[in-house]
């Protein structure tokens, strides 16, 4: 069972059923479950971040663009 509390939902991957009282009579079994990699992550993630404000000139009436921009790696490493 999975709980995601910030949209007030609760995930499960065997079907539940409100006829049978309790949660617990009603777990699955998981099986065949083998050889599986217990390989460490790694996650890299770029993240670019712009914003872009302009103004207009009043003595030319041309509007004016100023635009920023930064970008950052961000590096998750799973141990276990």
């Amino acid at each position: 069972m999975r709980t995601i509390e910030s949209k007030d939902e609760s995930d499960v991957w065997a079907p539940i059923s409100r006829d049978v009282a309790g949660f617990q009579p009603q777990i699955g079994v998981l099986e065949g479950m083998r050889g599986l990699s217990l390989s460490r992550n790694l996650e890299i993630m770029p993240t670019v971040l712009a914003v872009q404000a302009g103004s207009r000139d009043t003595t030319t009436g041309q509007f004016a663009n100023d635009g920023t921009g930064e970008g950052s790696v961000n590096i998750k490493y799973g141990i276990t």
